[in-house]
């Protein structure tokens, strides 16, 4: 980026990890530090970009840097799920790549550094964060695009993470405003099987970066158990100062309850919510065998509960016709499907 007074002097946050394992609760906790802007769920590789372009290195033509910066402008200004092409911000989008030193040459991480730090300054921050759980499949193209990135990776129970992708299509109709066709698309997404393989997939990604400095993996629970004490950790690793203010994390986006309006604060009532119920013996037996020996490693116990043999046979069956399903329904959501089938399913 130009040396005028633009280039950020600040490193820059990502917070990945499966979804459904608390990613969005911790970029709410590190985005009320006073320098720090939750930008959102932003999707901007696969989606925008495949993970390949990414990280190429190769400039993009100049009209479409400015669309995707536009797009980009959009999904941060107006939602993930209401952001446009961005015709409105294509102003905005040329200023922000201004900054980059051979702009109107420009590389597509070159262009997502732009705007997120754009973006950032123009909320009076200076350290954005991408809360995109995805990313967790491209820690090492992030790590080798910004030598200041600070990543945090998230883990949950896959248990708790099952129960609550298998619940998340309701949150439509507990008040968050989500379109009709993203709830279809979360109850299609939803397989003891699948979910459970990206959920190792996941957290294989995150063991196997865990080793760069940059790189904090997190268990949910542990904030849930010890919430200033976690967020501390949180603060060193990303450089930044703690403030209590951080721990007052608004109780929103759980997949079986209305959001606590007026509530704040890390929820502990959220961790081992499959217990109570909600998952059937042959889900919770299809989980515990997909997640083989990292559900230990990661410090979760095994329920021992026995099921039903018809029951995982009736799971198995349905596999082919929800993959099938969910397939048709995020074809739209990636830019090469070969790629992110095999980063989730292995």
């Amino acid at each position: 980026m130009k040396n005028d007074g633009a280039e950020h002097m600040s490193g820059q946050i990502f917070v990945v990890g499966n979804s459904r394992s608390g990613t969005t609760m911790v970029a709410r906790i590190l985005g009320r530090n006073s320098r720090v802007q939750d930008l959102r769920e932003l999707h901007f590789i696969e989606q925008m970009i495949s993970g390949e372009e990414f990280s190429s290195g190769q400039a993009l033509a100049r009209e479409r840097a400015l669309e995707l910066a536009a797009r980009l402008i959009s999904v941060i200004r107006d939602g993930y799920f209401y952001g446009t092409a961005g015709e409105a911000y294509r102003a905005d989008a040329e200023a922000a790549l201004s900054s980059v030193e051979d702009w109107p040459s420009v590389t597509a991480a070159q262009l997502f550094e732009a705007v997120r730090f754009a973006e950032a300054k123009r909320a009076g921050k200076d350290i954005p964060i991408d809360q995109t759980p995805r990313n967790v499949f491209y820690i090492t193209d992030i790590l080798a695009a910004y030598a200041d990135a600070k990543i945090v990776c998230m883990v949950r129970d896959p248990r708790d993470v099952c129960l609550s992708q298998k619940g998340k299509w309701r949150r439509r109709f507990l008040g968050a405003n989500i379109p009709i066709f993203e709830a279809i698309r979360s109850w299609a997404n939803y397989h003891p099987v699948v979910t459970t393989r990206i959920w190792r997939q996941a957290v294989r990604a995150g063991d196997a970066a865990a080793s760069d400095p940059r790189v904090l993996v997190i268990r949910f629970e542990d904030i849930t158990a010890d919430p200033q004490g976690v967020v501390q950790r949180l603060c060193t690793h990303t450089g930044v100062a703690f403030e209590p203010e951080m721990l007052n994390v608004a109780r929103v986006g759980s997949s079986d309850r209305k959001d606590e309006t007026g509530a704040s604060g890390v929820d502990a009532s959220r961790v081992g919510t499959w217990a109570a119920g909600g998952l059937s013996a042959a889900e919770i037996a299809i989980c515990e065998k997909e997640a083989g020996a990292l559900l230990e490693a990661h410090g979760y116990e095994k329920s021992g509960l026995k099921s039903n043999p018809f029951g995982i046979l009736l799971w198995w069956g349905l596999l082919p016709l929800k993959m099938a399903l969910a397939l048709a329904l995020n074809l739209r959501r990636v830019k090469n499907l070969l790629s992110w089938a095999r980063k989730r399913i292995g």
